[in-house]
């Protein structure tokens, strides 16, 4: 059982890491089986001065949510003033029992959504188990690109 929420941020790979602005995020979630939030702060700087020392990083808050029949993501900018940049985000929500009824991205209704079998395990499950897990549903919603400091909210309803 979880305590909170579950999620990850990543980004694609790249030769070099030197750069920490993040143009793509990819979050995957997993959701828990009650109510319940956790909140995360996503820290983005130039990745090779010490501008951070002043203004020159983004502070973001990234939270998650299930509550009674819905789960809301969210990604809204707290601090700093790193350069203006573009990001778009994939959110990959596992756990969902079936497909959700609606998906709201920013208020606007999602046209396409891939609904997916996926064998990742969720974190902490089964430790003691070895080999693949069986296949489980994966809901992957992809934001288009928007500037990094736009408050972006999914709000899925199952």
């Amino acid at each position: 059982m979880f305590a909170q929420e579950v999620f990850f941020f990543s980004i694609p790979p790249r030769a070099s890491s030197g750069e920490a602005k993040w143009p793509e995020l990819t979050v995957d979630w997993f959701l828990r089986p009650r109510s319940g939030s956790a909140t995360r702060e996503l820290y983005e700087d130039d990745g090779h001065s010490r501008a951070y020392l002043g203004d020159a990083f983004r502070k973001s808050a990234v939270t998650v949510e299930t509550r009674e029949g819905e789960h809301l993501f969210s990604i809204k900018p707290l601090a700093g003033a790193l350069e203006e940049a573009t990001r778009s985000i994939t959110l990959r929500v596992h756990g969902l029992g079936r497909p959700p009824m609606e998906i709201l991205v920013d208020g606007e209704p999602v046209k396409k959504a891939l609904w997916l079998q996926t064998s990742q395990r969720i974190p902490l499950a089964g430790l003691a188990v070895r080999g693949s897990s069986e296949p489980s549903p994966l809901l992957e919603i992809k934001l288009d690109a928007r500037s990094a400091s736009a408050h972006r909210t999914v709000l899925i309803r199952v």
